[in-house]
């Protein structure tokens, strides 16, 4: 019954910066994180942004196994859909308010798992004029953290040496 403004696929911590810009009620993150996809599980977000307790996320798992007839909205009280459009667009564009430094003349590896950071990272970083090298950035739903990422850094550390970076970066898939 409630009304979902839909993000796509973005990094996780884009979340609460959008629960925070809608002032949403909730927010909820489907995340392997730096797991295989298989891994696949909720993240949930109070209305100020912040991840709600492992005992309240414990809870509701509790709720959910229930075998209990919850009451269910029905025609038009099921809720709506709204898609945020320029979720990624208003995400880069925060992150790079944050950052207080042109990055003219460096030489940027960035391994992004084949997860949420793909399209996000490599604009930031073009943004703030940093040269680009990218590795692990053409996410398909299934090859998210495999053998890249954060969790395999030896990609990186061989991309870095490959494209002549001066620093590298690793994301998980969320």
């Amino acid at each position: 019954g409630g009304d979902v403004l839909y993000a796509g696929v973005i990094p996780t911590p884009a979340l609460p910066f959008f629960t925070r810009k809608y002032c949403a009620d909730a927010a909820v993150m489907i995340s392997a994180s730096h797991n295989p996809m298989q891994d696949n599980g909720i993240k949930w977000f109070n209305n100020a942004g912040f991840k709600l307790s492992d005992e309240l996320e414990a809870e509701i798992e509790a709720l959910m196994a229930l075998d209990h007839p919850f009451e269910r909205p029905t025609g038009e009280n099921i809720g709506k859909i709204t898609e945020l459009k320029r979720s990624k667009a208003d995400y880069i564009e925060f992150l790079c308010s944050t950052c207080e430094y042109d990055l003219n003349g460096m030489r940027i590896a960035l391994d992004c798992a084949n997860g949420a950071a793909s399209y996000v990272a490599p604009k930031v970083f073009k943004k703030l004029n940093a040269q680009v090298s990218v590795c692990n950035n053409k996410p398909n739903g299934c090859n998210i953290n495999r053998a890249c990422g954060s969790t395999n850094i030896e990609n990186l550390q061989r991309f870095v040496q490959e494209c002549e970076a001066d620093i590298g970066f690793a994301f998980d898939g969320d």
